[in-house]
């Protein structure tokens, strides 16, 4: 299992996938679900057997920006973070293409 020091010596090497507030709340709250966006190098299909290995369930595939939308604990969601391929982690929230002004 990977400790904050060891995350902490990782994030020299490249940048950290996730936002400070993201990392906050999953290592305060490591057994609470969350779903994520998880981007990826290469295709995203790729990943998915790997992604599943680590305890997450995928819930899509995103061909065009080489994602995957995943639900999981927040120390598995942590430890996908150390995995090079991971480009960034991102809190999956509902995306609205028109304001209630618009309409």
């Amino acid at each position: 299992m990977k400790t904050p020091f060891s995350r902490w010596l990782r994030r020299g090497r490249r940048p950290d996938p996730l936002a400070p507030d993201l990392r906050r709340r999953l290592e305060s709250h490591p057994h609470t679900s969350s779903r994520v966006i998880v981007r990826v190098t290469g295709e995203a299909e790729q990943y998915r057997q790997v992604v599943e290995n680590h305890g997450l369930r995928v819930h899509r595939v995103f061909r065009l920006t080489s994602g995957l939308a995943v639900e999981g604990t927040g120390e598995a969601i942590l430890n996908l973070a150390d995995q090079p391929w991971v480009l960034s982690i991102e809190a999956d929230r509902a995306v609205h293409t028109m304001s209630e002004e618009d309409l």
